[in-house]
């Protein structure tokens, strides 16, 4: 097993070749032989693998993030830079990804996020023997990058790129998105197995396994057609890739850290204003999506009720709050919670009383009115839980 890299134990090789490799390999070749005509189409099921997959790449950030002062975490600044940005985008675009429909976006934000996930772990190689103090900031774009290709592909569908062939297979740009994103993640396999051969350090060949079972779930994505056995298969690794990481960070820096209340309730804290910016953020898009008229960020789908405007202006109301009492600012916070309540009452009383305050369609008159007793106005257990909440 010493092809992999010169240096390697024979058990670390055997473990990274059967597991990073022989499997995916083996499962891809069963799916396109054995099981070629196996379909199973499960939109919900979809989308629930991705959100998991999302939310954990966006766990793991806030835990490196959180414990790179600390002895379990041996990752350079720089380094940090490049897996934060690289983390940050997938988790973003996968998380659109398993909301859209099945069509040209689904496959577009699945490509993409393959795409800039293998570009910014490749890029580790670019800093590897120099620092630029500006590579913090890059998780940064890479979140602004990705929000903004998100907003622009659901606004203007027509000028994202054809996903599919016209015999209804993967087209060249869907193909190459994900080919060139899994060489990208190979190359980053190599410069973290480089890294755990010289340091022994774990987390390096944690983050070895992950690229690498990215990178074959990219190539791999070549053999699949949407919902047959391949197709489920590389979903499958790119879970198991998350799954890899989580476990170990999280398990690691819990025996490691010196002092694990500190640490813990750190970690919580952030955690917390990570779901606030969230929540406000799930706020803001709605918001948006009401008033460019896209039903894809309103309703996501026309048989979906609509989130109403004041359901995610309380949304925006609430993530702030939350944000603002984690961050020490009791007054803002008391402040959102306050007007958070205040709408959820109203609501409420609206319902009871049969009045009409006008705050349903104080902010947009052109509102839809599917699913709803009254046009604008969020539902009783909405209502309720805004009155709670605040």
């Amino acid at each position: 097993m010493s092809f992999f890299v010169k240096g390697l134990s024979f058990r670390d090789a055997l473990i990274m070749f059967v597991v990073g490799i022989f499997l995916p390999i083996l499962g891809s070749v069963l799916s396109v032989t054995i099981l070629h005509e196996w379909r199973h189409v499960h939109v919900e099921g979809h989308g629930l693998l991705e959100a998991l997959g999302s939310m954990t790449a966006l766990f793991i950030l806030l835990i490196i993030y959180q414990s790179k002062d600390q002895s379990a975490n041996k990752l350079r600044d720089m380094d940090i830079a490049w897996v934060g940005a690289a983390l940050v985008s997938m988790g973003l675009l996968d998380m659109f990804h398993a909301v859209v429909e099945p069509g040209n976006n689904f496959v577009w934000f699945h490509s993409i996020a393959t795409f800039f996930g293998g570009v910014f772990f490749a890029g580790i190689w670019v800093t590897r023997q120099k620092e630029y103090r500006l590579m913090v900031y890059l998780p940064y774009f890479a979140a602004l990058l990705s929000f903004c290709l998100a907003f622009i592909s659901i606004s203007f569908p027509e000028i994202v790129p054809d996903m599919f062939a016209s015999n209804g297979d993967f087209s060249l740009a869907a193909r190459m998105l994900n080919v060139v994103g899994g060489i990208g993640f190979l190359t980053a396999f190599v410069y973290f197995i480089r890294k755990y051969v010289a340091q022994k350090e774990k987390n390096f060949f944690y983050f070895s396994f992950h690229c690498l079972l990215f990178a074959m779930a990219g190539v791999l994505f070549e053999l699949s057609v949407v919902w047959d056995a391949a197709w489920w298969w590389w979903h499958v690794l790119r879970f198991a890739a998350y799954l890899v990481l989580f476990f170990f960070f999280f398990e690691t820096l819990e025996k490691k850290v010196s002092n694990q209340k500190v640490f813990k309730s750190a970690l919580i804290g952030d955690f917390v204003k990570a779901l606030a910016a969230l929540t406000a953020i799930i706020g803001v898009t709605v918001i948006i999506g009401w008033h460019i008229g896209s039903v894809m960020l309103t309703q996501i789908a026309p048989i979906f009720a609509p989130m109403q405007y004041n359901t995610a202006f309380g949304f925006v109301l609430s993530g702030l709050g939350l944000l603002a009492l984690a961050m020490g600012y009791r007054s803002l916070a008391l402040l959102g919670g306050c007007l958070v309540s205040l709408v959820g009452v109203l609501t409420i009383i609206q319902y009871m009383s049969g009045f009409n305050f006008g705050i349903d369609t104080i902010f947009m008159d052109n509102v839809v009115g599917e699913r709803t007793s009254d046009l604008g106005r969020m539902s009783p257990p909405t209502s309720l839980c805004f009155s709670l909440v605040g």
